[in-house]
C-alpha cells in the first residue's frame, strides 16, 4: 500500500516538473544596506534559468544612480562598473559576469535603457560568457544564493548598492520537488 501511495506521489511530482514548466526564477533587491554605504539608490532584478541550465536571462532596474553621466551635475553618483559577483551575503567575492567594465555579454544580448536616474539592463548569460568562468561553472552558486549584483560608482568604488540573488518563492518549491523526484526515482 505504501509503495502505491509513494508511486502516486512520484507520478504527480514528475508531471509537475515536466519540460513544459518554466525555468527556475530568481530575484534580487539591491540597496545600500547590503553594501554598507547607506545609499538611497535601489534596484530590483529578475532572473530566469533555462530548463537545460545553459542560459540565464537577466533584467535589472536601478533607480537613483547615473549610468550615462548626464542625469546629474556631479560625478559621485556616476556608475563606473556593474557586475554579478560570487559570494554569500555579507562577503566580497570575484566578478563572474559583467554588464559594465567589463561587459561579459559577448554575443550582443546586452541592452541598457537609460531614462534619467532610472536604468534597466537586460542580458543573457550563456555559452562561454563570463569573467574567467562560465554559467555552467556557477550554477551551484546560483542555486545556493552564492551570487550577488554590485553597482560601483565614483563615490563608492567597492560598490554603492548590492543585492543577493535568491530563488523566487515558487522556484524554491520546484527546487524542493527536484529533491523529491530524486528520492522517488530511488524508491520506485
Amino acid at each position: 500500500m505504501k509503495a502505491r501511495i509513494l508511486a502516486g506521489i512520484c507520478a504527480g511530482v514528475v508531471l509537475a516538473t515536466s519540460p513544459a514548466r518554466a525555468g527556475l526564477k530568481f530575484i534580487a533587491s539591491l540597496d545600500g544596506t547590503q553594501s554598507g554605504t547607506g545609499s538611497s539608490a535601489t534596484g530590483s532584478a529578475a532572473l530566469e534559468l533555462s530548463d537545460d541550465k545553459t542560459a540565464l536571462s537577466i533584467s535589472v532596474t536601478v533607480e537613483g544612480l547615473d549610468f550615462d553621466g548626464s542625469a546629474t551635475f556631479g560625478t559621485e553618483d556616476n556608475v563606473t562598473a556593474f557586475h554579478i559577483h560570487r559570494a554569500k551575503a555579507g562577503v566580497v567575492g570575484p566578478v563572474v559576469f559583467g554588464f559594465i567594465s567589463p561587459n561579459s555579454d559577448t554575443n550582443g544580448q546586452f541592452n541598457m535603457d537609460v531614462n534619467g536616474l532610472t536604468t534597466t539592463i537586460t542580458s543573457v548569460w550563456d555559452g562561454v560568457e563570463g569573467n574567467g568562468t562560465t554559467l555552467s561553472d556557477e550554477i551551484s552558486n546560483l542555486l545556493s544564493e552564492g551570487l550577488y549584483f554590485n553597482v560601483h560608482t565614483n563615490s563608492n568604488p567597492g560598490g554603492e548598492i548590492r543585492g543577493q540573488v535568491t530563488p523566487e518563492p515558487a522556484s524554491l518549491t520546484l527546487l524542493g520537488i527536484g529533491g523529491l523526484v530524486v528520492m522517488c526515482r530511488r524508491r520506485v
